[in-house]
């Protein structure tokens, strides 16, 4: 509790020590902390500031009094740092206001439209007509739309000094006013503000022909960029995947070729084996059928007790009965159809992929 405490002490002195940068710039920027009004609460600084790291500190280390005056300086102080930061993004606060005062018309402060370089000033359109253009000492002037004019016109002046400009210091390349020629330019090489103008657009000039020729020869670079190397490049792109798919179309032919001949010799073989199988199958059936008709004739024959119907009949069935021996009770061993060589048929199969590949050789070298 008391290290929270320390802390938020210390931030809250270092925040109240920035009061002093704040009064130094009375008149020209926000001002310091404001006295706090009676309603303010310490409700209203946590709504506002709810991820603010004080706000826990301020809840539990501060005694009601000084929770309440903390965090109003703290809110008060804040709001003007951050006024104070955007001042200082500019030189000087005097450059907003004149930018300011520029858009407003010098005669009756309506928006401008207009502005005089000679005059340093901005009118509106009927203010122009009827007062700057009609006047002897600035009809003359060079007026151009407001729209147009380069920011810094609204800084003719010597930021330092508020006095014209009459010299350029070349040592220093940056206008300057009577008082800085004889302060801190003293001494320095100084040329004419229109001479040295003229000078500059010289070398501008130059450069902006210069620039333009290459940005000719770049918007030229572009336009072949777009309209021929990029549909070159899917063009090739095109070819080469093209080429790659026929010789991958080519090298499996040449595989699935090798692979249905050794294919067609393995069912040939099969369909051949098959046929015997089934001759063999067929002549035993039809013999087992016969002879087990034969058989039951025999044994039927075999209770006949009169000798010579016993003997006229088997005379007879004798002609049927032959013995079952030999080779139609052996079971005949089958030719295996065994695989391929598989390394010779890979020989064969890398051999044709060879020869593909003079024909593809001998094609290119033509």
């Amino acid at each position: 509790m008391k290290e929270k405490q320390d802390k938020a002490a210390v931030i809250y002195q270092k925040m109240m020590s920035s009061e002093k940068e704040l009064k130094d710039r009375k008149g020209k920027g926000p001002t310091h902390v404001q006295q706090m009004p009676s309603t303010f609460n310490l409700q209203e600084f946590t709504t506002k500031t709810k991820d603010n790291p004080l706000t826990a500190a301020l809840r539990e280390n501060f005694d009601k009094d000084i929770t309440h005056k903390a965090a109003w300086d703290y809110m008060t102080l804040k709001q003007s740092a951050d006024e104070f930061e955007k001042l200082k993004q500019n030189r000087d606060y005097g450059v907003t206001s004149a930018q300011t005062s520029f858009r407003k018309c010098v005669f009756c402060d309506s928006n401008a439209v207009f502005f005089c370089y000679q005059c340093k000033a901005a009118f509106c359109q009927m203010c122009r007509a009827n007062y700057h253009d009609k006047l002897p000492v600035s009809k003359d002037h060079s007026v151009k739309d407001l729209k147009s004019v380069n920011p810094s016109a609204f800084q003719l002046v010597c930021s330092e000094h508020k006095a014209e400009y009459t010299y350029y210091c070349v040592s220093c390349k940056t206008l300057v006013c009577s008082t800085c020629v004889t302060t801190v330019h003293t001494g320095h090489e100084m040329s004419e503000i229109k001479r040295k103008a003229e000078e500059i657009k010289k070398i501008a000039r130059s450069k902006l022909a210069n620039m333009k020729e290459k940005l000719h020869r770049l918007s030229k670079l572009v336009e072949k960029t777009k309209s021929v190397h990029i549909p070159h490049l899917d063009e090739e792109s095109e070819d080469a995947i093209t080429s790659i798919r026929t010789i991958e179309n080519d090298v499996h032919n040449i595989i699935k070729t090798k692979a249905d001949i050794k294919t067609n010799e393995i069912e040939d073989k099969q369909n051949w084996t098959k046929e015997e199988l089934q001759s063999t199958y067929h002549n035993n059936k039809r013999t087992f059928k016969k002879q087990t008709a034969v058989g039951e004739s025999l044994q039927t024959l075999l209770s006949e007790e009169h000798a010579v119907s016993f003997l006229v009949s088997y005379q007879t069935l004798e002609r049927d009965l032959y013995e079952l021996t030999g080779e139609i009770l052996e079971d005949k061993e089958l030719n295996a159809i065994k695989p391929p060589d598989l390394v010779a048929f890979l020989d064969e199969i890398v051999y044709s992929i060879e020869e593909y590949k003079k024909s593809l050789e001998t094609g290119a070298a033509k």
